[in-house]
């Protein structure tokens, strides 16, 4: 059958189409295969269904889909590009135009792609407009005569530099929302408002995130650090997901941060960060990754690979841009089972 590949703005009535998809062409045991709550979750925003869909025109058959995911509820929003996924179709530029038409059809003053796939690499190198990085990851180690889930053959612990702010947890949004004026950084790429802070980490059905506040005098509430405790066979290792706020406050509590992780008994924290100047990041007492040192620093729990992974991002705009392990749907669960 000769048909016409229709490119189109999916609604939610839409939305066991795409379960369906993403369960025969991508994996029945993906999350938004089976699970159709947390698929609202993070791509129902109002009655918008933020995925576009290629179709046959005449057999309706579904050949590629595209998610997106809103990082503030502005009139032109920054975006992040989620699963991505076609098909053999009449269409063989299908994956070009899908982009093509998310870039003229989603309004959004930039738009990004963490842990892109290797479709999405070969797309994105060979458009003009899209520039590719990858994501630094660097890592603080605590003092441990064995570690069990990073491999550890060159051992570097910084000494933080003094402390001049306070670090304290934000366990309600009631008080983060009455402290916190995240317009202040709307310069910042991609800018992320109360309504995404507090959909994205105080009421994901899954995960339990932790929220940090960085404190300067008269207890002004100037930067939240947001991150995950993650487990693999009873050792913990403690996840910083995302950072808004003032880039040098880090360098500021590497000591509150040392102590915390010393009480919680972490064997190491993470960090996947674009964005802030790594200096900055070793006042803080982090180093990054490197090849050389032959360290693994694992990025992958569900299920459990201990291989560094190298993730990369694209971009429309590296200009005041910031990215994080959280940005995207990056820091989700990957199946049903997890």
């Amino acid at each position: 059958m000769n048909e016409e590949v229709i490119i189109r703005h999916c609604g939610p009535t839409d939305i066991e189409t795409v379960m369906a998809f993403i369960r025969d062409y991508w994996s029945q045991e993906h999350i938004f295969a089976n699970n159709r709550s947390f698929l609202e979750y993070q791509h129902l925003v109002h009655d918008k269904f933020t995925f576009i869909i290629a179709e046959g025109s005449k057999s309706k058959k579904v050949y590629g889909l595209k998610g997106y995911i809103e990082s503030n509820r502005g009139s032109t929003p920054d975006v992040w590009g989620a699963i991505w996924k076609t098909i053999k179709s009449p269409n063989v530029m299908l994956g070009i135009d899908m982009r093509t038409f998310f870039h003229d059809h989603v309004k959004h003053r930039v738009s990004i792609g963490v842990g892109l796939s290797k479709m999405s690499l070969q797309i994105d190198n060979m458009l003009p407009d899209v520039q590719v990085r990858e994501l630094p990851h660097f890592y603080r180690l605590t003092e441990q005569a064995d570690y069990r889930v990073a491999e550890i053959h060159t051992k570097t612990i910084l000494t933080p530099k003094n402390d001049q702010l306070l670090l304290k947890r934000i366990p309600s949004f009631a008080e983060l929302k009455e402290r916190f004026a995240p317009e202040g950084f709307q310069a910042r790429k991609p800018y992320k408002d109360l309504w995404y802070i507090e959909h994205r980490y105080y009421a994901h059905p899954i995960y339990r995130y932790i929220v940090y506040g960085v404190y300067g005098s008269n207890d002004t509430l100037r930067s939240l650090l947001i991150c995950r405790e993650q487990e693999y066979e009873e050792t913990k290792i403690l996840r910083l997901v995302d950072f808004i706020g003032h880039d040098e406050d880090l360098a500021k509590i590497g000591n509150q941060f040392d102590q915390l992780l010393t009480r919680g008994g972490y064997e190491y924290a993470d960090f996947y960060c674009y964005g802030i100047d790594e200096k900055i990041l070793n006042d803080f007492g982090f180093v990054v990754k490197k090849p050389e040192s032959r360290n693994i620093i694992p990025n992958y729990f569900e299920p459990f690979v201990r291989k560094n992974i190298d993730m990369f991002f694209a971009a429309t705009d590296l200009n005041d841009l910031y990215v994080f392990k959280a940005d995207g749907d990056q820091d989700r669960p990957n199946s049903t089972a997890s």
